[in-house]
């Protein structure tokens, strides 16, 4: 069904009855002794290449149909020669080759002979003309043996940039300056870190979007020795790690792109030979050769059991099925590639996280395969963003589209989409965006309008079913917009320290870390009650119901105090305020909380069956419910 299509469904403010977010018994995800490496990364599953590798010289394998020789050079210097094998892999064994070595492959076809890397190499040299050998082989902790990943329903997100996030006196970002503030994330409540491309890229700085080698982790963050360290520790801190990877393109200087030298420009192997190859932002893999989706498939098993990613962030999958995003033609095999990949996590282990970024594909992107769909785990839901926006941002507040955006699910289920006021794409520079303080108040982004404007936005987004989802820094009011030249401005942590807590306190909230809000990680809401007049909203949220899982969410959008009004409450007696954005410990301008508790007389409201008067302030939500 199309999106919109089912928008136009979701009018009526009935809740939804779904089975509440069960967090799993503890068990191990990996054998806490295992080195992470196993079979070697240049071989493709089930090979007999990877036993006695130092004794006989190091096992290669490369796909290279249409190539009629493949040698592997090293020293400058003949290696050895691959030996063909059926579905146009080549692979063999290099006497004196070992760990750290450092070879390339001479590959010739009808287009002469041509010298490239090897595509499924860990690390490449410095210029990157030449493979370097490497085995993962990091010791896990032991804290890995007792990480459990969060539910969906329990998760809390946080999209982290490595080259901006925390820098060194040197000016670099890093894994290990990431590792730095990860006491930061755990105090402010997140337990997921989605981690923005970090496959290598041309140059020192890059969003990441330009993958230029799928399987080399970034040099200039660290390499894969760092990255491993940066999720053995987030494991140790309670933290997932989800890896944003890109298979929709590659960039243009990728040695993918003419890999044996045939065309001028991109072609086969590894690139659609013909305008399927071509996106506007560089050449898009084959998905319909068999190589290519095994290459894709083997790569998603290297961040998996090489790594232990906890899963992925898949970047425009509707890239992926379609040539134009979603409004050109179709490629079926991009489609079948998405769903035997989500198929493949599935089966590896238990709580992995497969998110899409799609906007196109509506229910079928977390439809089960088996049902024709894709398989997600979750997407992206920019609807919800934009609807935000229009009310904060741009003074064009319609409150039933943004109820729809507030009720709004997949295949019923408000946990298939992730939700967000910020990310990388709504505040990037390169898309002529910012982040939503600078756009609220250009002149002062740190100004109270700002700061009680965007609040409000994360107010609503962490009391709205769903998977939230904030950008590196919105916890701290960062200012501008997202560049990979722009640092985190981290003396932001105390110059608003009243935005930070609040931050901490809706996340607590969320995660029902105060044992008082059970509802806001179920799957219940109805919005009882849109007062135009004075831009207020108010709704319920409910996992089973009663004391400690009903909550109340009432939020006034306007820029003057709502006094009085009459709030609708599925029960009588005391409610208790968990949170009211006006406190004055969120900011020394602020006005409130106006009262800590109310008492909801038997007086109907609307479908509810007792109600109480609320005043609001300007720009605030406050979030009540009754003490279990």
């Amino acid at each position: 069904m199309a999106r919109t299509t089912l928008h136009n469904s979701l009018l009526s403010l009935v809740g939804f009855a779904l089975c509440a977010c069960a967090r799993p018994a503890p068990q191990p995800l990996h054998d806490a002794d295992s080195d992470g490496g196993a079979a070697d990364a240049d071989l493709a599953d089930g090979d007999e290449l990877d036993a006695d590798q130092q004794g006989d010289g190091w096992p290669l394998r490369v796909w290279a149909p249409g190539a009629t020789a493949v040698r592997v050079v090293t020293d400058g210097e003949r290696g050895a020669d691959l030996a063909g094998v059926d579905g146009g892999a080549w692979e063999g064994r290099v006497p004196g080759l070992g760990l750290g070595g450092e070879y390339s492959l001479a590959i010739t076809a009808d287009g002469g002979t041509v010298e490239r890397i090897d595509t499924r190499a860990l690390k490449v040299s410095d210029d990157g003309s030449r493979s370097i050998v490497y085995e993962p082989a990091f010791d896990w902790g032991e804290a890995e043996a007792g990480f459990v990943r969060p539910d969906l329903c329990s998760a809390v997100v946080y999209e982290l940039h490595v080259g901006t996030f925390a820098r060194d006196e040197s000016g670099r970002g890093t894994f290990s300056t990431a590792m730095e503030r990860l006491d930061h994330l755990e105090a402010l409540g997140v337990d997921v870190i989605e981690l923005m491309p970090v496959q290598e890229f041309p140059g020192e700085s890059s969003w990441g979007y330009n993958t230029w080698a799928p399987f080399v982790v970034e040099r200039a963050y660290g390499g894969p020795e760092e990255l491993a360290e940066l999720v053995d520790a987030a494991h140790q801190h309670g933290i997932a790690v989800v890896l944003d990877v890109v298979y929709n393109h590659l960039d243009r200087t990728t040695p993918l792109c003419d890999f044996l030298g045939i065309v001028g420009g991109c072609g086969a192997p590894y690139i659609y030979p013909d305008e399927r190859g071509e996106t506007d932002w560089g050449p898009r893999p084959d998905f319909s050769a068999p190589g290519v989706r095994e290459y894709i498939g083997d790569n998603v098993d290297l961040w998996l059991d090489s790594f232990h990613i906890d899963g992925f962030r898949f970047d425009s999958t509707s890239n992926i099925w379609n040539t134009h995003n979603g409004e050109g033609d179709d490629l079926p095999e991009g489609w079948e590639l998405l769903a035997s990949l989500n198929d493949r996590i599935d089966a590896f282990g238990e709580g992995l996280m497969s998110i899409a970024e799609d906007f196109h594909g509506g229910e079928d992107v977390t439809s089960p395969p088996d049902d024709g769909g894709m398989g997600f785990d979750a997407q992206w839901d920019g609807w919800f963003h934009w609807e935000v926006h229009r009310c904060l941002v741009e003074d064009a507040c319609d409150l039933s589209s943004l109820a729809e955006a507030l009720r709004f699910r997949d295949n019923d289920d408000p946990f298939q989409r992730v939700i967000y006021t910020e990310s990388h794409d709504t505040t990037g520079l390169l898309n002529d965006h910012a982040r939503l303080p600078q756009e609220i108040d250009d002149d002062d982004p740190g100004s109270w309008s700002a700061r009680k404007r965007s609040t409000l936005a994360a107010a609503l987004l962490f009391t709205t079913p769903g998977v939230p989802m904030i950008l590196q820094g919105q916890e701290m009011l960062q200012a501008g917009a997202f560049h990979d030249t722009e640092p985190l401005d981290w003396d932001n942590a105390d110059r608003f320290s009243g935005v930070l807590a609040l931050y901490t306190d809706l996340i607590a909230l969320r995660r029902d870390l105060w044992g008082t809000t059970r509802g806001l990680g179920g799957s219940n809401i109805a919005v009882d009650q849109i007062d135009t007049a004075n831009l207020v909203i108010a709704f319920r949220r409910w996992d089973s119901g009663g004391r400690g899982d009903d909550v109340v969410v009432a939020a006034n959008l306007g820029d003057e105090e709502a006094p009085s009004l009459r709030v609708g409450f599925p029960a009588c007696g005391f409610w208790q305020v968990r949170l009211d954005t006006d406190d004055v410990r969120y900011g020394d301008d602020y006005s409130g909380p106006s009262v800590a508790e109310v008492e909801a007389e038997s007086v109907p409201q609307g479908a509810l069956p007792c109600s109480a008067e609320l005043t609001l302030g300007p720009y605030t939500a406050v979030v009540l419910s009754q003490t279990p």
